[in-house]
């Protein structure tokens, strides 16, 4: 598989070369959001493009006015890490949006066009989030938008530029959470690689991704979205993305502080409150990806208030653009429980994001069920064939694409770059599965000897 991968790069010499002689770009000169110069291709039509095509128009004025623009720094911004910029503004503005496939119009809709990310606003092609609303028409998307997987119903949908790892890869976030589709527990965000025009601009290339709000557990499992909790940080004080934190701080908080779960009848009042099977995923899959993201943030739960079949606490897997780097393929921190090579983690600064495992972990069941649960994952999950057939699939979606969005945006990595970095994240995947399958065996082994 990394032979295929590194030789894809000769395969497409000859599509490079077509790409330069059908294209003329305007050089981008900085990263500054305030430069408006962009690529401007030409002898191109939507069926060109072997990836479906989000088109979006929308007034100049709120993409690049001093007062209004979402694309500049401008003088009517927000303060976002000692920097003030509009795009740093939660300005939500109406546009036009069209989806092809294949050449041919699948639905035109009127949303609402926000600027989504943190820092990654400042770059100048920005994460963008796209609703649907009653007052511009139409209050949901009916569509079917992901490949194997039947939701029909959106509210909201977000435009990805890849995040924190955008520039390098643009598909690591959806490459580690497609890893995860189907073979886990937890919620995670189903994606879709497209090409993006503003104002018939061609704009590079974005990960379309659901955003898992409210909305989103409403559509997919019909649950009341009044009646949703989302929680998100350290648990021990725990911030309210929606909802109310009442319930976890009263009833099941007070449990993983003053009790000794080591107990049984003290883990049964936890197992009625929480989905201890979803949150065992969810540590291995942070804890194998090597995620040093997490858990000092980019941690999230979520329950139903009303609906007895969701009202158990669960966990939501989102962001890990900070996984599978090579450098880290033997690190494993399993809280207080089990720690190698922690030396290059900032801990303890985010350890208490580890205190319902820790608090866990004490008891034998909890225990040997997760370091059971970990083989599987590192035998099924992150299988290196499996892995390497997914990522395979999504260079393979992209195909010529890359070329012509990496001239657009030339902060990105050239083809052969990019090659080589999609390369070291399979590396990290067979190096570690070798790696960390010894340590969990013999940890399994005395647990179960004790």
């Amino acid at each position: 598989m990394r032979n295929q991968l590194l030789m894809k790069a000769l395969k497409l010499f000859g599509f490079i070369l077509i790409a330069f002689l059908a294209f003329t770009f305007l050089q981008l000169s900085s990263c500054n959001s305030d430069d408006k110069e962009i690529a401007t291709p030409i002898f191109l039509t939507l069926s060109d493009h072997s990836l479906p095509v989000v088109r979006i128009t929308i007034d100049e004025k709120y993409l690049w006015s001093e007062d209004s623009g979402l694309f500049v720094v401008g003088n009517n911004g927000a303060e976002y890490a000692g920097q003030i910029a509009n795009y740093y503004q939660d300005w939500e503005f109406p546009s036009y949006l069209s989806y092809w496939k294949n050449g041919e119009k699948v639905f035109i809709d009127t949303v609402g066009f926000r600027i989504k990310g943190k820092g990654s606003r400042a770059k100048p092609n920005k994460s963008i989030g796209l609703y649907w609303r009653d007052k511009y028409g139409k209050g949901k998307l009916k569509e079917q938008i992901f490949d194997n997987y039947p939701l029909e119903e959106f509210d909201r949908l977000r435009l990805r530029t890849g995040g924190s790892d955008g520039e390098r890869t643009l598909i690591k976030d959806a490459f580690i959470t497609r890893i995860m589709e189907g073979k886990t527990l937890f919620e995670t965000a189903s994606s879709k690689i497209c090409v993006l025009y503003i104002n018939e601009q061609y704009w590079g290339l974005y990960i379309i991704r659901e955003m898992l709000n409210t909305h989103h557990f409403r559509n997919k499992y019909e649950l009341d979205r009044n009646f949703i909790d989302i929680l998100q940080g350290f648990p021990d004080y725990p911030g309210v993305d929606d909802g109310t934190a009442d319930q976890f701080v009263n009833e099941v908080l007070p449990l993983f502080l003053y009790e000794d779960l080591s107990l049984d009848q003290n883990y049964e009042k936890i197992n009625e409150l929480m989905d201890l099977d979803n949150m065992i995923d969810y540590f291995i899959a942070q804890t194998y990806i090597a995620n040093v993201d997490w858990p000092g943030s980019n941690m999230k739960w979520w329950r139903s208030q009303n609906n007895t079949e969701f009202n158990k606490w669960k966990w939501i897997f989102f962001d890990v653009d900070f996984g599978f780097v090579l450098d880290r393929k033997e690190i494993l921190w399993l809280g207080d429980y089990y720690q190698v090579g922690v030396e290059n983690v900032p801990f303890p600064q985010i350890a208490p994001g580890y205190l319902l495992f820790n608090a866990l972990m004490k008891n034998k069941t909890f225990e040997i069920k997760f370091l059971e649960r970990y083989l599987y994952f590192i035998e099924e999950v992150f299988n290196p064939t499996r892995v390497n057939d997914i990522l395979k699939e999504m260079i393979d979606e992209i195909g010529i694409e890359w070329v012509m969005h990496e001239e657009t945006w030339t902060y990105y990595k050239n083809y052969d770059q990019w090659i080589l970095i999609l390369n070291d994240m399979l590396v990290f995947n067979e190096e570690r599965n070798q790696w960390i399958k010894p340590h969990i065996e013999e940890l399994l082994e005395t647990a179960r000897e004790e």
